[in-house]
């Protein structure tokens, strides 16, 4: 299984400093992905910025398409919101965009809640996976 020690991350340049890192660590010298992503110590958004940047490409590719998708969907939502439907059809590429807004807003919510939970658990699941692979 691979390990990574804190100058492993800190070749990524993060905003942690070194001790930091080491009080994170405790005692160890080197940590599992897995033990990365379990340190609910650390927030989701900093455990998977280590993750992506361990991750080789065929993980991380697909969650930044992913993103775009998304971002595209919010966006089309904006600007049919703001009065520019035009604009809204044009970048979905003529998706239908309309629906009522209170039925959306609370579509929009639960669905980004539940599609983050899940999609943050399976890009966890992939880079261990493959991390582990690789070490192998």
């Amino acid at each position: 299984m691979r390990t990574v020690t804190i100058d492993d991350i800190l070749t990524f340049r993060p905003c942690y400093t070194r001790e930091r890192l080491a009080s994170l660590f405790g005692d160890r010298i080197a940590v599992t992905p897995a033990e990365i992503a379990a340190a609910e110590i650390v927030s989701a958004n900093d455990r998977a910025w280590v993750l992506l940047r361990l991750a080789p490409r065929e993980v991380w590719l697909p969650a930044v398409y992913r993103a775009a998708e998304r971002a595209i969907r919010h966006a089309c939502w904006a600007l049919y919101s703001a009065g520019l439907t035009d604009a809204a059809e044009t970048l979905s590429g003529g998706a239908p965009t309309l629906v009522d807004e209170v039925s959306a807003g609370a579509a929009s919510d639960a669905a980004g809640a539940a599609a983050k939970a899940a999609e943050f658990q399976r890009f966890v699941d992939d880079v261990v996976r493959l991390v582990d692979r690789r070490a192998h």
